[in-house]
């Protein structure tokens, strides 16, 4: 008998495509991460109407998944999408005992890798030399959800894993609206955010990794990186219009205002926030309908930053840096 039993478990490579078993689950809401399509080379032929013959293509899968982050699993998918740089800070005292994690970005362009198993009811659909394209996250008016797009060097299949199997599934806290916080500018701006997205894209090509005499990619690199946000808000005065025009009269010679954004979530003593220092409003909508409530959205993107202060009072030169303190030990 088929039953509903979806899972999805991570677990870091130490070689690229070299399979590993999973250190830790989470429950995912959707599962796109598949076997690709038009993997095949149709031998064209002028002797008919129709194909004869056909080889293998190139072989890449690809997809994602969507859930309800928390501060743990967040804080390894944050580190493998930016495979950049990480600093740990160990706390001490208290009960839990609480870790810092500093993850932001740099000019690396080796991706981190790992294997992924999924189950899908049936069976479980394995993925090894699996990288982050991508992470969204998003929040509104309930749970926050997190979005990964992968890419992965190849596919396989084995049993499906029983309940008793399960057991690293992340069990942190879910983070939801009332838990978030948004400071544009410098100025708390939660009490008239409505939602707010972040989103990371390392611009792979699956092309980078086709050679001759493999089937599948032999690797991954992340190409030009892009920092984007989106958040709607109540429109209550011109501070955005302001910052989108540079001015508070209209556009300027100079253009648009560069600022600070820092979204954030938190529970108690453990957070996550993401710290852009150089942000720009790359569009401004302000559309009234009727007699409904006036909102306004913006959209953006974060330019590299100079000097950005770690914890250690350390600085380094990136366009976003993700501090979570949670009881996960180091990452690295």
């Amino acid at each position: 008998m088929v039953r509903i039993f979806r899972y999805a478990g991570f677990g870091k490579e130490t070689t690229f495509g070299t399979p590993v078993t999973s250190t830790f689950f989470i429950a995912p809401n959707s599962i796109s991460m598949d076997a690709p399509s038009g993997a095949t080379l149709k031998v064209p032929s002028g002797m008919a109407r129709t194909n004869r013959k056909k080889k293998p293509g190139y072989y890449v899968p690809k997809g994602g998944l969507e859930y309800n982050p928390d501060f743990i699993s967040l804080g390894w998918f944050y580190d493998w999408c930016l495979s950049g740089g990480y600093v740990f800070t160990a706390g001490s005292g208290g009960s839990p005992v609480l870790n810092t994690h500093e993850i932001y970005g740099d000019n690396t362009n080796v991706p981190d890798s790992f294997s992924l198993h999924t189950g899908k009811d049936v069976f479980e659909h394995s993925f090894t030399g699996t990288v982050l394209n991508g992470i969204t996250m998003n929040v509104s008016n309930g749970l926050a959800t997190a979005s990964l797009d992968m890419l992965a060097q190849m596919d396989s299949r084995g049993p499906l894993k029983a309940d008793a199997d399960i057991t690293t599934l992340v069990t942190g806290s879910n983070l939801s609206f009332d838990e978030a916080s948004c400071t544009i500018n410098g100025t708390d701006q939660s009490a008239w955010v409505k939602s707010f997205q972040v989103a990371i894209t390392n611009n792979m090509n699956t092309d980078v990794g086709q050679t001759i005499g493999s089937r599948f990619p032999r690797r991954f690199r992340s190409a030009g990186r892009n920092i984007t946000f989106n958040i709607q808000l109540l429109f209550e005065d011109m501070d955005m219009f302001d910052l989108f025009w540079g001015d508070d009269e209209g556009p300027h010679v100079d253009g648009s205002s560069l600022f600070a954004l820092k979204p954030k979530f938190a529970i108690g003593d453990q957070y996550i926030e993401y710290n852009m220092p150089q942000v720009e409003i790359d569009s401004i909508q302000t559309q009234p309908s009727g007699t409904d409530v006036l909102l306004q959205t913006i959209s953006g993107s974060a330019y590299l930053a100079e000097d950005v202060v770690l914890k250690d009072t350390s600085t380094v030169d990136t366009d976003i840096l993700i501090t979570i303190v949670n009881s996960q030990t180091t990452m690295a």
